[in-house]
């Protein structure tokens, strides 16, 4: 994380007001589908498809989701926070979900029949689980209030809303 070096470095140049936000997984309204994309939006396309949707490994790696209302109100805090200028936080749900559980919640979704295969591990891809610590971020009153569930459903409304299911993803 060469690139937050700027960033440490600003409180010894006042001008610069800054802080690192790391954002985890963020996914909702505006997340389109595609190769190397969040995977939410890459499922929802494939499931609104009735498309076959691949999962590398077990499906018991985790991974930490943030719905954007979320990330948003993470963002608009620490940009108003005296406290945040050159610290880091981590942005999140706090919340680890197993891959195996969103895909059958995106199928469950979606009301699709999309089938779901099982791939050998991708050789870059060794993280099991992820969870992000959000206790710094709480402290300047950070609180997500989006049930995964939730969220989902409201991505979900957002794709056939706009019909990004029957596009070609980017």
């Amino acid at each position: 994380r060469r690139w937050e070096l700027y960033v440490y470095f600003s409180p010894e140049t006042p001008s610069l007001r800054t802080v690192v936000l790391r954002l985890s997984k963020s996914y909702g309204a505006g997340g389109y589908p595609g190769n190397n994309r969040n995977v939410i939006p890459h499922f929802n396309f494939k499931a609104l498809n009735c498309e076959l949707l691949s999962i590398t490994r077990t499906g018991e790696e985790t991974r930490d989701f943030t719905f954007i209302h979320d990330t948003v109100q993470a963002l608009l805090l620490a940009s108003k926070h005296a406290d945040a200028i050159g610290a880091t936080y981590n942005v999140a749900s706090g919340v680890e979900t197993k891959i195996t559980d969103l895909v059958k919640a995106i199928i469950r979704v979606c009301s699709s029949s999309s089938q779901i295969e099982y791939l050998k591990r991708r050789e870059w891809d060794t993280v099991t689980r992820r969870c992000a610590d959000i206790s710094a971020i709480k402290a300047l009153g950070y609180a997500p209030t989006t049930r995964f569930d939730e969220g989902l459903a409201l991505t979900y409304r957002w794709f056939k809303a706009n019909n990004i299911y029957q596009f070609k993803p980017i």
